[in-house]
Formats: structure tokens, sequence, C-alpha cells
């Protein structure tokens, strides 16, 4: 195959690309999926050596993304999570284990096992994702604080509170900003109080949370916050306050119904 053939090949490959992401920008995700997978034969081809050896570039990884999360929009998970492995693995030959186009990739698997609760699968991914953005990204980038997030949930979920404490510290000490997403950690900071019958201390969390949550609007979370509130009260033998709790929590409940949740965070909210 001449230098003339490869380029040709790859040019197709890149106009398939563009094509499959229009249609599954337009929810046709089936269709997106066939022309894909074309995608992916056509810059196969272009790397085809003699030697039936196939070699594979940065862009190959990234047609096997949009064709793991084309899967994933037609909720085939066991295909997606294919296609996403199989990126990871070239970019790990194309360049290294730790580097962060990997953790991108990952930040596609993590919430297939987060959403499904398999925390066992989740947990390595997961730590392995952030450990990347650890080293490649500032302490209070989103990428590095979703991560955290998630983590100090999982270990929450799982029963890890020591683990779940450790990287509540280690997040909290880069949100310097009342507007920042401080309240997700104080919320879950609240929980492990409540868990732990510290009610005084799980008291002054959820009002702390309540507090930052307030501040942007965010009706899902003071839901959540006002449930969790009451449930402190009734513990502290404090009906009238519970009660008025609960009312909180229905009228956020109320005021949350076809209510998109906002970003905790939005890069807008955190230190550039």
């Amino acid at each position: 195959m001449d230098n003339l053939e490869i380029l040709n090949l790859k040019s197709q490959s890149h106009t398939q690309f563009l094509e499959a992401v229009k249609l599954k920008h337009a929810n046709k995700f089936k269709e997106s999926i066939d022309l894909l997978s074309q995608a992916l034969s056509t810059r196969s081809q272009a790397f085809q050596t003699s030697d039936n050896d196939k070699k594979f570039d940065e862009f190959y990884t990234e047609i096997l993304v949009e064709l793991g999360d084309s899967y994933l929009k037609c909720d085939d998970t066991q295909n997606a999570l294919k296609n996403f492995n199989e990126a990871i693995t070239i970019l790990e030959k194309l360049y290294y284990p730790g580097h962060t186009k990997i953790a991108n990739v990952l930040s596609h698997i993590v919430p297939i096992y987060l959403n499904s609760k398999d925390y066992t699968q989740a947990e390595p991914n997961l730590v392995r994702m952030l450990e990347i953005y650890e080293k490649t990204m500032s302490g209070e980038h989103r990428h590095v604080l979703e991560s955290y997030h998630d983590l100090a949930n999982l270990y929450y979920e799982t029963k890890q509170i020591d683990n779940c404490k450790k990287i509540i510290t280690k997040a909290t000490k880069q949100l310097d900003t009342p507007l920042g997403p401080i309240e997700e950690f104080q919320l879950l900071n609240s929980k492990i109080a409540l868990d732990e019958n510290n009610l005084d201390e799980a008291y002054k969390q959820i009002n702390l949370a309540i507090n930052n949550f307030s501040q942007r609007d965010n009706h899902c979370k003071l839901a959540l916050c006002y449930d969790l509130l009451a449930k402190i009260l009734e513990l502290q033998n404090k009906s009238k306050e519970a009660n008025n709790a609960k009312e909180m929590a229905q009228h956020y409940h109320n005021l949350a119904i076809n209510i998109h949740t906002p970003d905790p965070f939005s890069s807008t909210l955190l230190r550039a």
C-alpha cells in the first residue's frame, strides 16, 4: 500500500467518524454504531503492515471511545466496556500507563460500575483515574475533585470510613471558596457523623451544607439535606424543629421536580 492510499484511508475514516458523531448527537445511536465500526475498519486498514501486524494511532482510540459511548446510549454496557478497555490497552502502548488520556477513558468506565453499584470493579478503576489526575493536574481541577467525591462516596457505601475521611480531608484542602463544591463533602461528613452517633457534629455539618447549597439554589441537594436534618433533629428529641425540616425537605422536593441537578463541580465555581 503506497502513501497516497494510506492517506486516503485515514481521510475516509475521519469523515466517517465526523458523520457518526453527528448521528450520535441526533440520538441515532444504532446508525452511529454502524458508521463508527466502519471508521474503525477503515482506520485499521491504513495501519495494516505486510506481516499483518496491526498498528494503531491515537485517533483510532478516539473512535473506540465514541463507539463505546454510543453502545452505552443503547444500554449495551458489555460492548461499551469492551471498546473503552481496548482504547486503554492501545493508549498504554502509545504512551505510558499513567498518561492523562487513559484517565479520560477511565472516566467513561467508572460511572458504569458506580451506577450499577459494582464497587469491586469501580474502586480500582477510580483509584487509578484519581492517581493519574493528581499527578497531571492541579488539586482544585474539577476532574480531581469529581474523583475525590466519587471515591469518598464509594468508601462510604462500602463502609471504608477511615479511607472516606482521608479523601474528604484531601478534597477540602483544595476548596477555599464559599461557592465551590465543599458542601458536597459537608453533606457526606454529616452522614458519617450520624452513623457514628455524633449528633452535634452531624448537625453542624448538615447546616454548613444547607447554607452553601442555598447559595447555589441546588434544590435537589437541599431536599436531601433537610431530610437528613430532620432525622438528626428527631434523634435529638427536637420534634418541632424536625417537622419544620421535613416541611422544608418536601418544599425542595417539589421544586426539584423536572429540574436538572446542577453540576457540583462546574469549573466556574473553582479556582482558575
